[in-house]
């Protein structure tokens, strides 16, 4: 088994893992809870944001007002850190190729 020292990615050969190996894999995998999606009206990126419960946080921007007609998953689930991480990130590249403006519905540059 391989892992780096956060433990963020690991990778290993099922076939070579020592007995109770499983249960630090589940330990490792366990805070990885984050999704991350975006918000489209039409073609248009609307949102970008993370939660740990997709379904739930949909109907909550329905509820909210928001306009959208698609929400993309983003990758696989992501630890929380990341999570922050990636969507600092993705509204910073939106904001470069968008003069600076943010989406339409996020009220700042860190998604909180």
């Amino acid at each position: 088994m391989r892992y780096n020292k956060d433990l963020r990615y690991l990778s290993f050969y099922p076939a070579a893992l020592p007995n109770g190996s499983n249960r630090l894999i589940q330990l490792i995998m366990a805070d990885r809870d984050t999704a991350r999606y975006e918000l489209y009206q039409g073609n248009k990126l609307v949102y970008v944001g993370i939660t740990n419960d997709l379904d739930r946080r949909t109907k909550e921007h329905e509820t909210e007002g928001m306009n959208f007609t698609r929400v993309e998953k983003v990758g696989p689930v992501v630890t929380r850190e990341t999570a922050n991480q990636w969507e600092a990130d993705r509204i910073a590249t939106y904001q470069g190729t968008h003069k600076g403006d943010l989406p339409t519905y996020n009220q700042n540059t860190s998604g909180k």
